[in-house]
């Protein structure tokens, strides 16, 4: 489990607990049910909050998300309005 501190981003924690800001795509999924997602301007961006709960998923659950070819796409991972923890 990871408590996200303010000014985190799903790839911000991606890079610092897995070692690759790319599975930041892969974090959301594990998360999904407890990840807002807000719109702004037009785009949808993942909201995080300081004190929320991530589980940090395994290496079995990252090789099955790549495996099975899943996509977020459309969703903002990075530090852009909405998607640093507040």
């Amino acid at each position: 489990t990871y408590v996200v501190r303010k000014g985190d981003t799903l790839k911000s924690i991606a890079a610092r607990q897995l070692k690759n800001a790319a599975f930041a795509e892969i974090i959301y999924d594990r998360n999904k049910g407890s990840i807002m997602i807000s719109n702004y301007q037009g785009k949808q961006y993942a909201r995080l909050f300081p004190d929320q709960k991530l589980t940090i998923p395994n290496r079995k659950y990252i090789e099955n998300f790549k495996s099975s070819f899943k996509s977020h796409k459309g969703i903002g991972f990075d530090r852009i309005p909405y998607a640093s923890a507040e």
